[in-house]
């Protein structure tokens, strides 16, 4: 085993003890298969198996709840879902106990909404009964399928979104990773459907619910950065424009949080700092919208993201970034990504173990050239349509940066009196802020508030009476 291997796998505790002995003694158990898959820190492999399991010996009660015990529960969908275990929505679930007729139905819900079915879905993950593993993921799924159409029941989703939260708070089941992810997807898809309805407050209230690290954080950021701009504070935009910017964990959307810093900048009398942000707006990403329009028909005729992404010559910036933003292409990508680094695993075991591991790689390559597909996390499954997100933008900054001018005239006195006064807030300072939050190069001053939420310190310089 070369060095780089046996480093890897003592730091994850993986074992390839397993695979290597099932590979010299093959049988024709699946189960033992997928379990050595997963030993060996290969879940994409292995759930493909599972999945193979559930679908070709579905009239096998025994190794249908054999697969059912290690099959891997996720909201995310990693590993991913497989939509051809939709085909078992026709199936009766006999001689199964109730625990794995409810994670038969989740997995099966789940595929439905994955492949567009989001009725059958819903009917489906309805028979998840309270107190199993599923329950909580099934409930947040199932508010999904409420907002997706045909369904656009905007306040059934809101019932299974709170269900999904009082069970991840007072069950014990596990996997307990899952259900709390449940929770926090739950609490997003509340904050949205409050957005939705223009109550900004509640949205807000929802958003702040999530934990600081949470992997949600960043799109929260950028939906409290919406509701804050809509109720008029513009301090807390920026706070929320900044939260949503981290380093970290960048929004996928930096154009649009140009426009939204650049609109609350504008409601500030902030002209210098409004017309940065208007510029970059235009600049990084407006214009180039013919080479996003040209990009976007090529995956719609049939282009491989990653071909298109990797073409020579290559894609301004801009554009990859606004491609890699599509949740087609997002999906894509990730699902491309890991299933190739568990390619280069199999190759490293086979050589270092002096095993045979082709045909786990010809299954690998298989499931490679399959169109893959994943849940989406967001509350709806609408691909962004960059191409009339960034002709709006245009629009939006055109019609602010008039704005900008009329109120240029009338406030330079007091936004030079303003700046003087706030201290030296000027571009590029840095912010030490406390020891558990980021810190990073920015172009005003920030602090987090009473509720944990970042906010600008730039004040308002809008001459008194102005508009």
């Amino acid at each position: 085993m070369t060095a780089l291997l046996a480093l890897v796998v003592a730091l994850a505790g993986v074992d390839t003890d397993a695979l290597v002995a099932w590979v010299r003694a093959p049988d024709a158990d699946p189960i033992r298969l997928a379990r050595a898959l997963a030993r060996a820190d290969l879940p994409i492999l292995s759930t493909a198996t599972l999945t193979e399991t559930l679908v070709l010996k579905r009239a096998d009660p025994v190794a249908v709840a054999a697969a059912l015990d290690l099959y891997p529960l996720s909201l995310r969908g990693e590993p991913p879902i497989d939509r051809v275990l939709a085909s078992l929505a026709g199936e009766p679930a006999t001689g199964l106990s109730p625990r794995h007729v409810a994670l038969r139905a989740f997995l099966v819900g789940q595929a439905l909404l994955v492949d567009g079915q989001a009725v059958a879905a819903s009917k489906h993950l309805a028979n998840v009964a309270p107190g199993s593993p599923a329950y909580a993921p099934a409930r947040y799924l199932m508010g999904v399928a409420r907002v997706t159409p045909p369904l656009n029941d905007l306040k059934g989703a809101a019932t299974h979104f709170r269900e999904a939260i009082v069970e991840a708070e007072s069950s014990p089941q596990a996997p307990r990773r899952v259900v709390r992810e449940a929770r926090r997807m739950a609490l997003l898809g509340l904050a949205r459907l409050s957005f939705e309805v223009g109550n900004n407050e509640v949205a807000l209230y929802y958003d702040q619910q999530l934990p600081r690290g949470a992997p949600e954080r960043v799109e929260a950021n950028f939906e409290a950065a919406w509701a804050h701009l809509l109720r008029g504070d513009m301090q807390r935009t920026l706070g929320a424009v900044h939260g949503a910017r981290s380093p970290d964990q960048p929004h996928p959307l930096q154009s649009e949080l140009h426009l939204l810093a650049g609109a609350a900048l504008v409601g500030l009398c902030q002209v210098e700092h409004a017309r940065a942000e208007l510029d970059a707006l235009k600049r990084d990403h407006t214009a180039h919208l013919p080479a996003l329009t040209a990009a976007l028909a090529t995956l719609d005729a049939g282009a491989k993201p990653r071909a298109l992404l990797g073409a020579a010559g290559g894609l301004p910036e801009a554009v990859r970034s606004a491609l890699q933003a599509d949740p087609r292409v997002a999906r894509a990508l990730a699902a491309e990504a890991a299933l190739t680094a568990e390619l280069a695993r199999v190759e490293a075991i086979g050589a270092d173990e002096g095993v045979d591991l082709a045909a786990l790689g010809r299954r690998g390559v298989a499931l490679l050239s399959r169109d893959g597909a994943r849940v989406h996390a967001a509350v709806g499954a609408a691909p962004n349509d960059q191409v009339a997100t960034w002709t709006r933008l245009d629009e939006a900054a055109d019609a602010l940066l008039v704005d900008l001018l009329e109120a240029e005239g009338e406030t330079l006195e007091a936004a030079i009196r303003g700046r003087d006064e706030s201290g030296g807030a000027r571009a590029g300072g840095v912010t030490a802020l406390g020891e558990d939050w980021q810190r990073w190069a920015v172009d005003q001053v920030w602090w987090p508030d009473e509720l944990g939420a970042y906010r600008s310190t730039l004040p308002n310089q809008c001459a008194k009476g102005a508009p």
